[in-house]
């Protein structure tokens, strides 16, 4: 990822996993936090999330906006966040889950390299799907984009 001043600009998104193994897709809507173990992993989490096959159906969280994007990594057995302007439980912003897989897919069904990109980011205490919202307090050693 090249950090330079149009990062806060772009959005950018991030892979992790959960404390039993699923996979969620982060998008920052140009301003959310990204975990340090994350940053180094970007660049290649797009093509790698496009790559997956098809699993199945999912559940569309209500919301403003477009949902191709999360649908597209539902349907590959994602959980879908974004970075939204929701005020979570602490006060601050959150990652708003926006699409839910009714088939998630486990970091051992990943393919070689999105399963390291995943693997990068491990949130142990978080099951994905559980809260609707992620404020960056739950999330491991964030930074803003520059």
């Amino acid at each position: 990822m090249n950090h330079d001043d149009d990062d806060r600009y772009t959005d950018w998104r991030w892979l992790a996993c959960d404390a039993i193994g699923q996979i969620a897709a982060f998008t920052t809507a140009g301003s959310g936090p990204i975990p340090r173990s994350a940053r180094a992993t970007v660049d290649g989490v797009d093509a790698g999330v496009h790559a997956l096959p098809i699993r199945g159906a999912y559940r569309l969280i209500p919301h403003d906006g477009t949902a191709e994007d999360w649908i597209s990594c539902a349907q590959r057995g994602l959980f879908a966040y974004d970075w939204s302007d929701i005020a979570a439980d602490d006060g601050g912003y959150a990652y708003e889950l926006l699409a839910v897989p009714l088939a998630p897919i486990r970091l051992s069904e990943l393919p070689s390299p999105l399963r390291e990109l995943a693997a990068a980011t491990t949130i142990a205490h978080i099951v994905f799907g559980e809260n609707d919202l992620l404020s960056r307090s739950l999330l491991p050693d964030t930074e803003f984009p520059a």
